[in-house]
């Protein structure tokens, strides 16, 4: 017995050392893994710092910047932080090999650089090194090239997406068939948000809600009711089994290191096979009582939403909720065609050669470091060499033209923000920018500014938008046929397309009876589309300044400076007005906002025309106080002389915007600077807003008229507009110039001869020449003044004199 148990009590004290070993040398492994995540950790953050901060890392940040940039592009250098981030946190956070972690990193990083240079180049062989470097690097070049000679080009995208994709899946250790799950459940329920009771103290979405309980197992955002479902799961077995979604199953690390030893892309999962298939069961079970919790919150939000509908006052207006209209409404321009932009990337390395080929015959230096291709512009970015002056370049802009073989050219030096030269040349194919593609792409509805439009595109493929309210006022000019009418059509749709008829009203001016016609009937407008210049004249001087000076009237009656701190007010005295009708039941009446005016004048010119005087010192007047009321002002026109936008209106309007136009002195007056003329129409602009140390060059967004009437037929269908009778009542101005040219013909004494002939009843030539001491010729004239203007009657032959009427 002795024997036996003195065997047993070695045999134990054996398994107690060798676990203990284990456990020592676990722990080194542990930290050992800790520490390789750490130097990745460090190196992405070292890399992020030169990438960022280039002159701020020494002679090593230096080398590893231009030797990654070389291999894997300016791209490649831009993503290799975050390529060193993933496998630091999968070291720390997962059981994969640091082995595999290396080889299907740099398989995907390899992968990315290949897949840029074929998105971007076909045949990449001949590009220069700047092109090179934004095509994927050497490494992205030389494995396309070679990938596209085995496969073809669309084999190349296949062969290295799938490769991209399956290394991604085995880095970040995410399942597959979770992810399209969890995909599917946010689409079905994207538009859903959970409301909770507080005692739960949850508003968590549904996103966070299905992410959670797919990826990471968590019953934090189910309901008791679901998480008891879910605990006491449905038993196949005869053993009660407890679901525990924290925990693994621990076994002896011994017993599995032989396991483990026969791949070194294996996991250590800590389950058996039989484990496995009940886990399945488990999670599958788990996303049904998701569903049908989720399911069930909605029901009790519905009915939460009828509850608070039938606990709602009886306002004495009854208001229709309004809905705007859908992007769905606006056609979406052409996907993105690869081969034009092929195309016009040999071009643009022909042009290069060409331009660093020209200036060197005029004993210019200069070199071509970067090349920009934009919808309808591809600017040349150059270096010039030591001791070039810019004058040297700028004055050589046709003789560049010639060489490129090109309509005309626009130099920009310096550039904004660059120690670089901008040559910008006409693209072979224009790319045609349509409103919808655009507000997809953007935050258009996200942002809360009312008067927000979407005006374009840059060279670089910024998009522009102009809030409305901040320029306070814009100018337009544009030749016709440039894109002016285009223009003004996107800012109202823009503006159409996000705020409703009680946010934005519109007062529109259309001389032109052709334009502006298209918005008759929307509920937005003021009063129907004005198209008589003397009309149109008088309502800007008798109902817009009395409208402005109104609601500087009412600002001051409540204490506030503008329309948004008024609007604040009214809000404010509505909630209160709503909590003591709730207290007493009764029927309350609700102050109404004031909504913003914009005031579209489609040809200033001919309000010109008719009233220069009454037009101009009304629109500066307007220009001057009418940004506190709510009130702005889109003025477009076809000849910006300065007869037409004089001084006054300049100095009031400080946003331009100017299409093509025929001669540098129009450039001159609407933008203060010469280049609207080297414009190449069908939409491109230089955008100058207010502050503006440069005007930006943009191709503006293209709005057919069928999109327009797609959206006013939309609007239509909501209801009609509500017309001020005071702006439909107005009585027209009359011609001023008129009254001045007849003012100017009459005689001095016509008022002194006037007043004569009505006091003796009676006038003769004769008699006006005694009077008014003048000769025969001046008394005859004024005899027809008289007769013309009604004073006296006709001439007769047989009686000298004539009586008065």
């Amino acid at each position: 017995m002795t024997r036996v148990n003195s065997k047993k009590n070695k045999s134990e004290k054996t398994k107690n050392k060798s676990s203990k070993i284990w456990m020592h040398s676990h722990n080194n492994r542990k930290i050992i893994r800790e520490l390789k995540g750490m130097i990745f950790f460090v190196l992405a953050i070292f890399m992020f710092i030169t990438y960022y901060y280039p002159n701020t890392t020494g002679y090593v940040g230096t080398f590893l910047l231009k030797t990654i940039s070389y291999l894997f592009g300016e791209k490649g250098a831009y993503a290799f932080p975050i390529f060193l981030l993933i496998p630091g946190f999968s070291i720390l956070f997962t059981v994969i090999k640091v082995r595999t972690l290396l080889l299907c990193g740099s398989a995907c990083f390899i992968s990315y650089s290949i897949l840029i240079e074929s998105l971007v180049y076909q045949s990449p062989m001949h590009l220069s090194w700047p092109l090179v470097s934004q095509a994927g690097g050497v490494v992205g070049v030389m494995g396309g090239y070679f990938l596209n000679k085995l496969i073809g080009y669309n084999g190349t995208l296949v062969v290295i997406f799938s490769i991209f994709i399956i290394c991604s899946i085995i880095v970040f250790g995410i399942s597959f068939q979770r992810l399209i799950t969890s995909v599917i459940y946010m689409l079905k329920f994207s538009e859903i948000r959970i409301k909770k009771d507080s005692k739960n103290n949850s508003n968590a979405s549904i996103f966070k809600k299905v992410i959670i309980a797919l990826f990471f197992n968590k019953t934090k955002y189910l309901s008791s009711s679901r998480k008891e479902k879910l605990i006491n799961l449905p038993n196949k077995k005869d053993d009660d089994i407890v679901f525990e979604p924290f925990q693994l199953e621990y076994k002896d690390p011994i017993q599995e290191s032989e396991s483990k030893k026969s791949s070194d892309m294996s996991f250590e999962l800590g389950e058996s096979l039989e484990d496995d298939t009940e886990e399945t069961e488990i999670e599958e079970y788990e996303e049904e009582v998701i569903v049908d919790d989720i399911v069930e919150d909605i029901v009790d939000d519905k009915e939460v939403k009828e509850k608070e509908q039938k606990q709602t006052l009886n306002v004495s207006e009854n208001k229709v909720e309004f809905k705007l209209p859908a992007v769905s409404l606006l056609k979406e321009g052409k996907p993105f065609s690869i081969k034009n932009r092929r195309n016009q990337n040999k071009v643009n390395n022909q042009r290069s050669t060409i331009l660093e080929e020209a200036l060197i015959s005029f004993n210019v230096a200069a070199k071509v470091v970067n090349v920009v291709s934009g919808p309808s512009i591809t600017r040349f970015e150059l270096q010039p060499g030591d001791g070039v002056k810019i004058s040297k370049i700028t004055s050589l802009s046709k003789d560049i033209a010639l060489k490129l073989a090109a309509p005309d050219i626009r130099i920009e030096a310096p550039i904004p923000g660059k120690s670089l030269i901008g040559i910008e040349v006409p693209n072979m194919n224009v790319d045609m920018v349509s409103m919808g593609s655009i507000i997809k792409a953007t935050d258009f509805y996200e942002q809360k500014a009312p008067l927000l439009s979407v005006i374009g595109v840059t060279i670089t493929g910024d998009t522009i938008l102009m809030d409305l309210s901040k320029m306070p006022h814009v100018l337009i000019a544009g030749a016709t046929g440039s894109g002016k009418s285009v223009c003004i059509n996107a800012i109202i749709v823009s503006i159409l397309m996000k705020s409703s008829p009680e946010e934005v009203k519109f007062l529109m001016i259309d001389p032109k009876k052709v334009e502006l016609i298209l918005y008759e009937g929307i509920p937005n407008l003021l009063a129907p589309v004005v198209t008589n210049p003397h009309k149109a004249a008088a309502t800007l001087k008798k109902w817009a300044l009395i409208e402005m000076e109104r609601r500087y009237e009412e600002f001051s009656t409540v204490g506030v400076k503008d329309i948004i701190g008024y609007n604040n007010y009214v809000e404010k005295k509505n909630n209160e007005a709503v909590k003591k009708g709730k207290e007493s039941e009764e029927s309350i009446d609700l102050l109404k906002k004031l909504p913003r005016i914009v005031v579209v004048i489609d040809e200033l010119a001919d309000l010109m025309m008719v009233a220069a005087q009454d037009v101009e010192s009304t629109i500066c007047r307007l220009a001057q106080m009418a940004r506190a009321t709510g009130i702005h002002l889109v003025i477009a026109t076809q000849r910006p002389s300065v007869n037409v936008v004089t001084g006054l209106i300049k100095a009031n309007v400080p946003s331009r915007i100017s299409f093509f136009l025929q001669s540098q002195i129009d450039s001159r007056t609407i933008l203060d600077m010469p280049g609207a003329e080297k414009l190449m129409g069908k939409g491109d602009m230089l955008y100058s807003p207010v502050g503006a140390f440069k005007p930006k060059r943009v191709q503006g967004i293209f709005v057919s008229e069928d999109e327009v009437k797609s959206v006013v037929s939309f609007l239509k269908k909501q209801g009609g507009p509500n017309y001020i009778d005071e702006i439909i009542n107005v009585e027209p101005i009359e011609d001023t110039k008129e009254k001045s040219k007849e003012k100017s013909n009459q005689d001095a004494l016509f008022d002194e001869a006037k007043e004569l002939v009505i006091n003796a009843k009676y006038a003769s030539t004769s008699y006006l020449q005694r009077k008014l001491r003048i000769g025969y010729n001046r008394a005859a004239r004024i005899m027809d003044e008289l007769e013309s203007q009604g004073v006296i009657n006709e001439h007769n032959l047989n009686r000298p004199t004539r009586n008065t009427k």
